[in-house]
């Protein structure tokens, strides 16, 4: 069976049978000069990373700009190792990405320090290396902080987006008032906590079931211009996993004030279009969608609900036209990777990948498709070759 389908356009850029990966839909692995593309390289695919696994972490280097229309003709790029990590998962990575205030040359991802995690930021050209006192999550786009949450209690939700073997100090408390979302100073290093789990859970707490839940942060996510950040609350219950979204103020007229925007149920992948408006595949007025919600009118907007029934990674250029979305494996077991046109309302399949039935679960590839800052190229990682690759294509613009 073919491995792919209604894909002639893209290209492997990592090496045949070697397992390479970026990690999440919502980072930008791409630098400002375009010349090159994060990318973490691992020895297997087939189990959760141990404390005692390293990754190796680096970029694909191009002499030029890859530019789009990419038909095969790609020039080979040269893997640029930067450093290890032992502080990974397959999903989200290391949360390898490019220093919004150096992004032609500063890469920031997390390590394990002893019994602890925390990010380090790396100078690519000189090998310059400073270390932060917590790992990152989500770093400001002005590149002075980033938000920092326990990665130690999400790997006893989640372990595919946790790191295993971190105790987590707070682990018997079921919202602790001294844990949360942390500030971190990328200059200095130094942290403080901004917004407690507690804090969280009481703004929200009013749509959870009965009883006494265990809650994490699971994803967080700073807007467009760094005025406010979109938290994802989760916690299982008797219904299963459930999940509350809450968008924390930041600016100096509202700082610390609290927004449930979907209060607990279901609540998925979500991409900011700007600073006051959000692609979220979530419960809402008319059902279970794709919304675009609006957070200032408090509106919701359904986006062509027989297009997205089902839950995908959503990400969308920088003016709101063209939505990137995938899907998880169909019944034949293929990842379905498309465009979507919001100002002609039409969809263009990019190609279906197949999912190697073996790699399911917290080890599974999801596509996670990444636009480059330009919005020229798309990136992905995949295993449909059997093993996992990364792969880029055209993108809408």
């Amino acid at each position: 069976m073919d491995p792919t389908t209604l894909c002639p356009e893209v290209v492997r850029v990592s090496p045949y049978a070697e397992h390479f990966f970026f990690g999440y839909y919502d980072l930008q692995p791409w630098d400002s000069t375009g010349r090159r593309h994060l990318a973490h390289r691992v020895e297997f695919i087939d189990r959760i990373p141990r404390a005692d696994d390293a990754a190796t972490v680096g970029y694909f280097e191009w002499d030029e700009p890859v530019v789009s229309g990419i038909r095969g003709a790609v020039p080979r790029a040269v893997f640029r190792a930067v450093g290890r990590t032992h502080a990974w998962n397959f999903q989200q990575g290391s949360m390898l990405q490019w220093n919004p205030a150096r992004p032609d040359r500063e890469v920031i991802f997390n390590v394990r320090d002893g019994n602890r995690a925390r990010a380090v930021i790396v100078d690519v050209e000189t090998g310059a290396e400073r270390k932060l006192l917590r790992p990152v999550a989500s770093v400001n786009p002005d590149g002075k902080t980033a938000l920092s949450v326990s990665f130690a209690r999400m790997f006893s939700f989640r372990p595919g987006y946790g790191y295993a073997s971190i105790p987590d100090p707070f682990a018997e408390k079921t919202v602790p008032e001294d844990d949360g979302v942390f500030s971190v100073d990328l200059e200095t290093g130094a942290a403080r906590l901004l917004i407690s789990t507690r804090a969280l859970w009481n703004a929200a707490r009013s749509g959870a079931e009965a009883g006494d839940y265990k809650a994490f942060v699971n994803h967080i996510t700073w807007n467009t211009d760094g005025t406010r950040f979109v938290v994802l609350l989760r916690y299982t219950g008797k219904k299963g996993r459930r999940t509350a979204v809450l968008v924390v103020e930041a600016d100096e007229r509202a700082s610390g004030k609290v927004n449930v925007v979907i209060p607990f149920g279901y609540a998925s992948h979500y991409w900011w279009i700007d600073a006051d408006s959000l692609l979220f595949h979530s419960d809402g007025p008319d059902g279970v969608g794709l919304y675009r919600i609006d957070l200032p009118s408090e509106t919701f907007t359904l986006v062509e609900p027989e297009l997205f029934s089902f839950d995908g990674h959503c990400s969308a250029t920088r003016d709101g036209r063209f939505i990137v979305y995938d899907s998880y494996p169909t019944e034949a077991g293929y990842r379905r990777l498309f465009t979507y046109d919001t100002r002609d309302r039409s969809d263009l399949a990019i190609g279906a990948f197949h999912s190697p039935a073996k790699i399911t679960g917290d080890i599974r590839c999801d596509l996670h498709p990444r636009l480059s800052r330009d919005a020229t190229i798309l990136s992905f990682d995949s295993a449909h070759e059997g093993f996992r690759g990364l792969y880029l294509t055209r993108g809408p613009v």
